[in-house]
């Protein structure tokens, strides 16, 4: 029994350091996942940074499909529409089917990405499926959530009157569960469109005032760019050139590429309005080339992220290789564990019947001396 005893403390050692590992390596995961979501509108490059660590030491299909969402998301604050789109699709094939949470939430930030691309069809149907899965699960939030990014699709293609539809919509649903962060989504998208600039206006301010609170950096410069655009509109400009300068040093502040290209767009239309078209042209000059930068580099990362991809399959390959040849080791090692308890009990069982078979023979022989004894007694009476 102590030699059984000792080969299942054996076991019990060879898979412990195996299971304490997982179970840190998970935690480490969720930490930096946690981080990344954190940083996501605050620092969207350190978000980048985390979920990339995330997913490199992700040990299921599940977390790293949740680190791929969340670096999408980073790279659409960051401006790349491309890599935010790769991303995405990495993540749906990851996600398992079940995760009806996940899967929304990707189908509904690359109805958005598809938007940016020119796409209307497809952005609609991806929005239009997000919109399912999450009326199935009766997730009012993440509904709220889709009906914003639709009003948005709406706001591209010109379609205000539905627009506005969708993102009341969403904006009652948050309103009513307090959700600070949407709401101010909701009331930045609603000032994306010229309509009663008196109510945009509070709309806008709302928002800024809930951004400044959640330290979201990246919303408040999208925010004083819209709110350029609605003094614009209201002509208003001293206001609006003020605003806009607010927006383009949040953004630069954090790298938000997008925001930048925005805000000179909008900085454009307001230099033209008062006349100084030198501005103006310097303006959308910066506009041109900060464009055509932002597409050389989504050409590059597209071009690394190949590489990337073959790296990290040739990766995958060889840590297939040291897991298979690890669960063979250990495959043998059990095996000859069990052997080995298998031949100790044989060996006693083997030792257990000698032992019968002696006493049995010595009782033979007792017996047939005794015999022979009784037999000379006889004939000595004889």
């Amino acid at each position: 029994m102590k030699n059984i005893s000792f080969y299942i403390i054996g076991l019990l050692f060879l898979f412990l350091p195996q299971f304490i590992h997982a179970q840190t390596t998970d935690t480490d995961v969720n930490s930096f996942l946690d981080k990344a979501e954190k940083e996501l509108y605050t620092n969207p490059q350190q978000a980048a940074y985390y979920a990339t660590k995330a997913r490199a030491m992700a040990t299921s299909s599940s977390q790293q499909s949740q680190a791929l969402y969340i670096y999408a998301q980073a790279e659409k604050l960051l401006g790349d529409f491309d890599g935010c789109i790769q991303a995405l699709y990495e993540a749906d094939a990851l996600v398992s089917k079940n995760e009806n949470d996940l899967k929304g939430h990707i189908y509904n930030l690359m109805s958005v990405r598809y938007c940016n691309l020119g796409d209307y069809t497809k952005a609609i149907n991806l929005s239009d499926k997000a919109i399912s899965l999450f009326k199935t699960e009766n997730d009012s939030l993440n509904l709220a959530l889709c009906y914003n990014n639709r009003g948005i699709i709406h706001t591209y293609i010109n379609e205000f009157q539905q627009a506005e539809r969708f993102l009341k919509q969403a904006l009652a649903i948050n309103r009513s569960s307090k959700n600070l962060k949407s709401i101010a989504s909701n009331l930045n998208n609603l000032c994306l469109f010229e309509g009663n600039i008196e109510e945009q206006l509070e709309w806008i301010n709302e928002a800024i005032i809930i951004n400044k609170h959640l330290n979201a950096t990246w919303s408040l410069g999208e925010n004083y760019n819209n709110l350029g655009k609605l003094y614009y509109y209201a002509h208003k400009y001293p206001q609006a050139i003020a605003a806009l300068e607010k927006a383009y040093q949040l953004a630069l502040n954090i790298g938000a590429k997008g925001v930048i290209c925005d805000n000179y767009e909008y900085s454009a239309l307001v230099y033209s309005a008062i006349g100084d078209y030198r501005t103006a042209y310097e303006k959308q000059t910066s506009l041109y080339a900060l464009s055509k930068e932002i597409q050389s580099e989504n050409k590059l990362r597209t071009v690394e992220q190949r590489i990337a991809q073959q790296q990290k399959e040739e990766l995958q390959q060889q840590e297939y290789k040291i897991r298979l040849l690890r669960r063979n080791i250990v495959t043998i090692l059990i095996v000859a564990a069990l052997v080995a308890i298998i031949g100790f009990l044989l060996h006693q069982r083997f030792k257990r019947k000698k032992k019968i078979q002696l006493l049995n023979a010595q009782y033979r022989i007792e017996q047939s001396e005794h015999e022979i004894a009784k037999l000379k007694m006889q004939r000595q009476k004889a």
